[in-house]
């Protein structure tokens, strides 16, 4: 389904034991979510500001400081990280996906702990730009909606990630 995943030797099967491990149902919901987030080019940077590099998309203050790659802000991620390569990355991915071990139900959820942690508890409804506004203030709200597509809601990323993914987004006989 994904081409430049299947490129990379070792990778398909790297992802299926990373959804295994961290007890992702479907290991078909990670490689959605990585093609959604970096198209598998694990020296991508999101040039939007927001300071966000590699697979999944490690954000600098958040889900790379969480995993133990410290970069200083306008400076790119060490090599270690940033150019070891998509499997070796995919260790990574793996150390940050486990904190939502036992959570994910439904891709939604997959989506949610690298987009916005905060909202994996919360439907599709999910008013993110407001959670910016109630915790972090109007500025960071707007600067938020400027660097991510516009998307407000947890629902619009659902949509958007889903809208290119090439594997299936539900379990067999769910909805």
């Amino acid at each position: 389904a994904y081409p430049k995943a299947a490129a990379v030797p070792g990778l398909p099967e790297k992802i299926v034991e990373v959804a295994n491990n961290v007890g992702i149902p479907d290991p078909g919901w990670l490689a959605n979510l990585i093609n959604m987030e970096s198209k598998f080019d694990p020296t991508a940077q999101n040039l939007k500001g927001s300071d966000c590099w590699g697979l999944i998309q490690f954000c600098r203050n958040s889900g790379a400081k969480s995993v133990g790659v410290i970069w200083k802000a306008g400076e790119k991620p060490p090599d270690a990280f940033l150019n070891s390569g998509a499997v070796a990355q995919m260790k990574y991915v793996e150390d940050y996906m486990m904190k939502g071990k036992g959570k994910f139900k439904k891709i939604e959820d997959v989506y949610a702990r690298v987009f916005f942690p905060e909202a994996m508890n919360h439907g599709n409804d999910f008013n993110i730009y407001n959670w910016y506004v109630a915790h972090e203030g109007q500025a960071a709200a707007d600067k938020f909606a400027a660097q991510n597509l516009g998307i407000m809601y947890k629902g619009d990323y659902v949509r958007l990630a889903n809208d290119g993914a090439k594997l299936p987004t539900v379990l067999p006989g769910t909805t």
